[in-house]
């Protein structure tokens, strides 16, 4: 999984983040026998996010202190993996919500257009879909999932 969200540069910001929280590290141990999907957002979308949000400088018990309720960088990484191989079509037939690894339901809705589909997570439209790792999937959405503040 790590080597999918490594290769592809529209996700090197995304791995950044990935990899100063230690998250990058938990998908790499992901397995076959437990997949894992992610909701992995692109480098424009996770830098607009990281210009207007506080929640991404929040990275520790101390930030968390300082600002209650908001959810820190890590919840909101963590908000983007499903666990189990959840593909676009499984997606669109499985409805919603899915259990995030964070904790809160994560919501998805999938559009049928007469010449292209669109699936949706959270409102955020995905660019790429069903990105196959051995140990899971990655879609690539527009903007970033963020859980509901505490």
């Amino acid at each position: 999984m790590g080597a999918i969200i490594r290769e592809r540069f529209e996700l090197s910001v995304y791995e950044q983040a990935l990899q100063g929280t230690g998250l990058l590290t938990a998908l790499d141990a992901a397995s076959p026998e437990s997949p894992v999907t992610v909701f992995a957002p692109s480098n424009a979308a996770f830098i607009r996010y990281a210009a207007s949000s506080p929640a991404f400088w929040i990275t520790d018990a101390s930030g968390r202190a300082v600002n209650p309720g908001v959810p820190g960088l890590p919840d909101v990484l963590k908000y983007g993996f499903v666990r189990g191989r959840q593909t676009a079509a499984s997606l669109s037939a499985l409805g919603s919500p899915l259990s995030s690894v964070q904790g809160s339901p994560l919501f998805t809705d999938f559009y049928r257009g007469v010449y292209f589909n669109y699936l949706y997570v959270n409102g955020c439209r995905a660019r790429v879909t069903d990105i196959v790792a051995t140990n899971g999937i990655v879609h690539i959405l527009e903007c970033v999932p963020t859980p509901p503040s505490v």
